[in-house]
């Protein structure tokens, strides 16, 4: 109970700075948080003091765990990893999720430890078939790979500057990668490593 009485001073705190008296998503950050959490997120979200729930996983190892509490109790969203170099979740976290309409949010599209994936393919150009899916830039063809899934509800970028910020989001525009063009990525992907 403890945990989830600081939980509340923590959300009071934040409700506070961000000068408002609810959010739209409140969510459970890391696996060992989510049993003594729970019933105060259950609480707020009765209350009105939030609209969703939630919680977060960036690790592949917990997504049994993610999965169990997934089907235990009535979350909103998820947020785990998810990109061309990780893609566990598509076939673990993924079906649970489109099963009980839990939405997705991915973090760490790029992969892990400072944009792994920019960094696995060095200063490469990027292949002709990517302007298919509308890409022209290795993070548009990134990010359309993410979100063709149709288990992607939203991606969660990061971006260190407007150059950056406008690039990430152009890969929002045009056409959706079909499962045959994720396939060529996914296959190109894997022959470069």
């Amino acid at each position: 109970m403890q945990d989830g009485v600081y939980g509340l001073e923590s959300f009071e705190r934040s409700l506070r700075r961000l000068q408002t008296d609810r959010v739209d998503l409140l969510m459970a950050h890391f696996i060992g948080s989510v049993e003594p959490l729970m019933p105060t997120l259950l609480d707020l979200k009765k209350a009105g003091r939030t609209r969703y729930i939630g919680i977060t996983s960036v690790i592949p190892d917990q997504h049994p765990q993610l999965i169990e509490y997934m089907k235990k109790y009535p979350v909103d969203f998820v947020q785990v990893d998810y990109s061309l170099g990780s893609r566990s979740s598509a076939g673990d976290v993924f079906p649970v999720a489109l099963e009980r309409r839990i939405a997705t949010m991915i973090a760490v599209p790029f992969g892990g430890g400072w944009n792994s994936l920019f960094r696995a393919i060095g200063g490469r150009a990027l292949p002709p078939w990517a302007a298919e899916v509308g890409a022209t830039s290795w993070s548009q063809l990134f990010l359309k790979y993410v979100i063709a899934n149709p288990a992607v509800t939203c991606v969660i970028p990061g971006s260190t500057d407007l150059e950056h910020l406008e690039d990430n989001q152009a890969a929002g525009h045009g056409v959706v990668a079909t499962a045959e063009q994720v396939r060529r990525i996914e296959a190109y992907w894997d022959q470069q490593g």
